[in-house]
């Protein structure tokens, strides 16, 4: 009877022991399901969505796999610099005098951290263009930043900001030049953003696209090729998600000037009330990288 009694409880353990297995299994199973789920999921929303919603410019990649080793903005005061011989050009600048059709947009695609508003040409051409080895790279946008991205000599790290021209080749589209301006505040206006900031100013409330025009004569007086002949030179990324590399960075000795108050003002309907992270990405490391002073 003993012996039968412990038959009968060999088998019930080894039962139950089997069930727990199962059941062990099944959960495995489940969670190892879900989780491809998840990163299949993932991976599709980032196949979907497309660059330009992302201010990703460049490359094909999706947004998770971009980030490498040459990351922007930089910290230039910290680098000591290759310089090139004065005779030797790198670029040349072109910009056109008078109004330039433009569209005024809201991009808030990157959360609010990286939301900012960005300026689109509706034409494109050859008028407003950096050439860049004997190729043409054409403006297709710009946009601001506060406070400034880039850091420089001189710059005053109380009020400041940075305006991005981003220029495109028709036939490269996975490479960018972004040529980069730094703003001190100060007293006298800026006429160019004294165009921008009341464009803006309404599309805090209203975020629909705004046909405008712009003219670039009024950044800073005088011819583009003169006033911005010396600048800094390295290879780098976007300083938006999804932080795409294979940009050429070109960044202005000269500052430009714009009033305290103008900054201020930027501040108010993007940085401060609306944005409080800021949109401006902290520089990265220079690492093995290059930085040529012109």
């Amino acid at each position: 009877m003993k012996q039968i009694n412990t038959n009968k409880l060999l088998i019930a353990i080894l039962l139950v022991s089997a069930l727990f297995i199962q059941s062990c299994g099944q959960k495995a199973a489940e969670n190892t399901e879900n989780k491809t789920d998840t990163t299949h999921v993932a991976v599709a929303e980032h196949k979907a969505e497309s660059h330009e919603s992302h201010g990703c410019g460049s490359g094909s990649n999706p947004c998770y796999d971009q980030v490498g080793t040459n990351q922007s903005p930089i910290d230039i005061t910290k680098y000591t610099q290759y310089s090139i011989k004065a005779g030797s050009e790198l670029i040349t600048i072109k910009s056109k005098g008078g109004p330039t059709p433009v569209t005024c947009i809201t991009d808030a695609s990157h959360g609010d951290s990286f939301a900012n508003f960005s300026v689109n040409l509706n034409n494109p051409s050859d008028e407003n263009s950096i050439k860049l080895n004997g190729v043409v790279f054409k403006l297709i946008k710009f946009h601001f930043h506060r406070k400034s991205e880039h850091i420089i000599p001189k710059e005053n790290n109380e009020s400041n900001m940075e305006v991005h021209f981003i220029y495109q080749n028709a036939d490269m589209k996975s490479n960018l030049v972004v040529f980069g301006v730094v703003f001190n505040g100060g007293k006298d206006s800026n006429k160019f953003a004294g165009e921008l900031w009341p464009v803006f100013n309404k599309m805090v409330t209203d975020t629909a696209r705004k046909q405008d025009s712009v003219d670039f004569s009024k950044l800073v007086p005088g011819d583009w090729a003169k006033e911005f002949k010396t600048y800094w030179n390295y290879a780098g990324s976007l300083t938006t998600p999804c932080y795409s590399e294979g940009v050429t960075w070109i960044v202005s000795e000269k500052i430009a000037s714009m009033s305290k108050e103008q900054i201020d003002e930027f501040n108010k309907f993007t940085y401060q009330s609306k944005y409080p992270i800021g949109t401006a990405r902290e520089p990265q490391e220079l690492k093995n990288r290059i930085l040529i002073k012109r």
